[in-house]
């Protein structure tokens, strides 16, 4: 998704769009750039591309069909304080929670377009819940002028597949169709709107409606930081340290005023002497790349199950459907397996806790890692992937190159406890360029305080 030549082509097709239309076709990079990457790299079939244009292509007859937004007759929305909660994961809906807490629940409206989300908030029963489950304001005007961005689309990247074209059409109309929505819904009684990543569409867009409304808007560093994430549109970026505020200023050009540093509100450095028995746990954990890198990364990963008295455990993403273990699985069908454990639900701190060693390849675990000093490496082996270009914390980690040097740093890792303390010790230097030195309630008090005390004060931008 970020090789060189894709990065190339999606920021010209951005450039070109934003001088021809209006900057609001922004929220299109990371739909673009999945799009792009994926059909660069071959990493969908022919059959999931006409599975996700025939969903795609629903969704737009849906959309002209019916208008189905819960809450659609709701004319304003005055609560002083919009949260965006579109991510169902564990650690970032217990985020936002904690978060509310402190607020009146009176005070706060909440948006989503994921059903899951909206079924458990509204079965809480305490704040106001609107779920946008389709389009709104859909019509024949709207479809004419996005023919236009969507043949300019064409024009720019002439290599753009049918199947790809619908998708793209589709987010066209969410885009366009979700800031009718929130241009007409939200009032000027707003302070403040939050969102967890406003890269992505819907929150974007919401985001920008309320920059033009005055109304304070705010984002989180909620992960490892990517050039996906940049220019950021609110008026305000919680970041967890001093180190990330560096480079998100120096490589992505964010404003030092932009950005407030919080900590980071899922983990906290931990105070921990790494218990060294007779079996070396190491943790795999499985990244969000295509299958053609998934595959070659994970079998190069299986090269040290050898190696005596190791725990192999592989850690898939949060959420990963049975597929995804099924095709581990086979990756693994000729591997001796009375060692390695395939785990998906685990919290990231359970697992953190019984591990010795990271391995991974494009991923923000080796940060959290750090928390409980633990060494990390990075298998850097693909020649078109600029990796240190990508991760921050790249220099933070042992970073191995070839299947043979990483044989060769795993087994002395195993076998040389002297090393691996070496090893630990540089964790805890590195850590304190990623780490405040403040518990994780603060760091909620933090990201409250300057939500609610700084209310009203969003730029125009």
């Amino acid at each position: 998704m970020f090789e060189s030549e894709t990065q190339l082509l999606l920021k010209m097709v951005l450039e070109q769009l934003s001088k021809k239309f209006s900057p609001i076709f922004n929220s299109l990079r990371v739909p673009l750039a999945i799009s792009i990457g994926e059909r660069k790299n071959k990493r969908r079939s022919k059959a999931n591309y006409v599975a996700a244009a025939f969903s795609d292509s629903f969704f737009l007859v849906k959309s002209l069909l019916f208008n189905k937004i819960k809450g659609k007759n709701i004319k304003s929305v005055s609560q002083k304080f919009v949260f965006v909660i579109d991510h169902n994961r564990e650690p970032f809906i217990n985020l936002f929670l904690e978060i509310l807490r402190a607020i009146p629940a009176n005070d706060v409206c909440i948006f989503t377009i994921n059903r899951s989300i909206y079924k458990r908030l509204i079965k809480d029963n305490v704040y106001k819940v609107i779920y946008i489950n389709n389009l709104t304001n859909f019509n024949l005007k709207v479809v004419n002028s996005l023919r236009k961005v969507d043949s300019e689309i064409i024009n720019i990247d002439r290599a753009m597949p049918i199947f790809d074209r619908i998708s793209v059409f589709t987010d066209i109309l969410k885009v366009v169709c979700y800031e009718n929505f929130y241009e007409k819904i939200l009032s000027n009684d707003i302070c403040s709107v939050v969102t967890l990543c406003d890269a992505n569409l819907h929150e974007q867009v919401i985001t920008r409606v309320a920059n033009k409304k005055c109304v304070s808007t705010y984002t989180l560093q909620h992960g490892m930081i990517n050039m996906l994430w940049f220019p950021i549109v609110s008026n305000y970026f919680f970041v967890w340290n001093k180190h990330t505020k560096e480079i998100c200023n120096k490589k992505y050009g964010v404003n030092d005023s932009q950005m407030i540093i919080t900590g980071n509100p899922f983990i906290e450095a931990q105070e921990i002497d790494r218990i060294q028995n007779n079996v070396f746990t190491i943790t795999y954990i499985v990244t969000n790349w295509g299958e053609i890198e998934n595959k070659k990364l994970f079998k190069i990963f299986l090269k040290i199950s050898n190696i005596k008295n190791i725990k192999i455990i592989v850690k898939l993403r949060p959420n990963s459907p049975h597929q995804m273990l099924s095709l581990y699985n086979s990756w693994m069908s000729k591997t001796e397996r009375d060692n390695i454990q395939i785990i998906y639900e685990n919290d990231i701190k359970d697992v953190l806790s019984k591990t010795d060693l990271i391995v991974t390849f494009h991923s923000g675990v080796p940060v959290d890692a750090m928390a409980y000093n633990i060494p990390s490496i990075l298998l850097d082996v693909f020649d078109y992937i600029d990796l240190k270009e990508l991760i921050g914390h790249y220099d933070d980690c042992v970073v191995v190159n070839s299947v043979e040097d990483y044989i060769k740093i795993v087994s002395k890792i195993v076998r040389d406890k002297g090393f691996y303390n070496d090893l630990v010790k540089e964790v805890i230097i590195s850590r304190e360029k990623h780490f405040l030195n403040i518990t994780k309630n603060d760091t909620i008090k933090l990201i409250t305080n300057n939500i609610i005390h700084n209310e009203g004060k969003g730029k125009l931008r």
